[in-house]
């Protein structure tokens, strides 16, 4: 199918499209598929705290190749809920 189409300065541009192209294809390159990239990340558990003391969550769970700056700032954050109760977060996983 050709569509022509004239632009502002007059030009005529002449575009082909085809009915039966195929979509692109993505190659996977830092999975397999076969499992959840989540699971294939170290996690552990530490103590979140800030200096001035205003922010301070035990056994929270992150990525072990974080470091506890980013940890603690991550978990001030986003994490949600009352400490200590069944609706708070306690994991990076649960923020997603």
């Amino acid at each position: 199918m050709n569509n022509t189409t004239t632009s502002t300065n007059g030009a005529s541009i002449t575009a082909t499209a085809k009915a039966t192209q195929e979509a692109p294809r993505i190659t996977r390159c830092f999975t397999t598929g076969l499992l959840d990239p989540m699971d294939e990340v170290a996690w552990g558990t530490r103590t979140l705290a800030t200096s001035d003391g205003a922010f301070t969550q035990e056994g929270a769970e992150f990525p072990t190749a974080w470091s506890d700056t980013s940890a603690t700032i991550t978990g001030k954050s986003y994490f949600r809920g009352a400490k200590g109760t069944t609706g708070s977060q306690a994991s990076f996983l649960q923020l997603f």
